[in-house]
């Protein structure tokens, strides 16, 4: 029998919470690089966060403060008053939000997962794939990408916040699922972008 629109939300927000809540984050990685060794762990406490690579695979995790990378290779930190810098990231990482407001990626093909707590996120891709962020607060995402797609999930948010989706896509194919009654808290100057209740 065809699952309902509710039953497909619903089974696919069970596996968010599943694979990104209810597992510990350093799992991830520490699971995806059994084979090559054990993971490396850093602080990250400025607000500010500049990531710079090729190929990145990330997961945001509001409850930590440290980049969580594979031993395999070593990224370059550089880090000044209220800004750090990353660049040299080969595979997928997992970085603690906790200390961040405001987090920029540039990189030629990015895959974002998580729980997202930012007060802005700014990507700047030729390909990005969101898979199933969950935002818990107001907020500003920008994203530049020749192809886009994916999906947003928006707690229930406060009286004073909203979220402002700036999309410069060629190819945008993303859905953003609201709280019933935070429809008109969600801006967006892209027509493609879908929203929907969860």
């Amino acid at each position: 029998m065809a699952l309902g629109l509710r039953e497909i939300i619903a089974l696919s927000l069970l596996g968010v919470f599943l694979l990104v809540i209810a597992v510990p984050q350093s799992g991830f990685v520490t699971n995806e690089y059994t084979e090559s060794g054990s993971v490396e762990r850093v602080e990250v406490l400025t607000p500010k966060v500049l990531i710079s690579a090729a190929t990145l695979k990330i997961t945001l995790s509001p409850d930590d403060d440290k980049l969580v990378y594979s031993d395999s290779y070593s990224p370059t930190l550089s880090t000044s008053q209220d800004l750090t810098r990353i660049s040299g990231i080969t595979n997928s990482v997992i970085l603690g939000t906790k200390n961040i407001e405001h987090l920029q990626i540039s990189t030629a093909v990015v895959s974002v997962l998580g729980v997202m707590n930012l007060k802005s996120l700014d990507i700047s891709s030729a390909t990005c794939e969101i898979k199933k962020i969950i935002i818990e607060n107001g907020c500003d995402i920008t994203i530049s990408a020749a192809v886009l797609n994916g999906e947003i999930y928006v707690d229930k948010l406060q009286q004073d916040e909203s979220v402002s989706l700036e999309i410069n896509s060629t190819t945008a194919d993303i859905t953003v699922y609201v709280k019933s009654g935070d429809e008109g808290k969600i801006k967006s100057n892209n027509s493609k972008v879908k929203i929907r209740n969860w």
